[in-house]
């Protein structure tokens, strides 16, 4: 009851600026609304602006690199075969975005 009563509760949905977390957010806040509950905010976090571009991706490389590293540490201590799948310029979506996705997964492994 406390759900519905727009004087004691409110949603707010947050999400990020990819197709996919947009649709489900647009089926949550619609769901939400359907059942009477309200919802008077649209949070989208993680919003990249251009003219900071460079310098964010520059920090989340060494980021990742370093987190990379730790799970090469990991992996081999827990003898547990690591796959590192690259960051796409594109958002993986459909059949084409998938195929892409499953073959950097299911590459061969390297020769060593």
């Amino acid at each position: 009851a406390i759900l519905h009563d727009e004087a004691r509760a409110e949603f707010a949905v947050v999400t990020i600026a990819t197709e996919l977390a947009m649709l489900e957010s647009e089926r949550l806040l619609a769901a939400l609304r359907a059942d009477g509950i309200a919802v008077n905010h649209l949070v989208v976090n993680r919003v990249l602006d251009d003219k900071d571009a460079d310098a964010f991706v520059e920090r989340l490389a060494r980021g990742h690199a370093k987190c990379v590293g730790r799970a090469r540490d990991v992996s081999e201590r827990a003898r547990a075969e690591l796959t590192v799948v690259p960051y796409f310029d594109t958002e993986v979506t459909g059949v084409p975005g998938l195929r892409a996705l499953g073959a950097a997964l299911f590459r061969p492994p390297a020769a060593k």
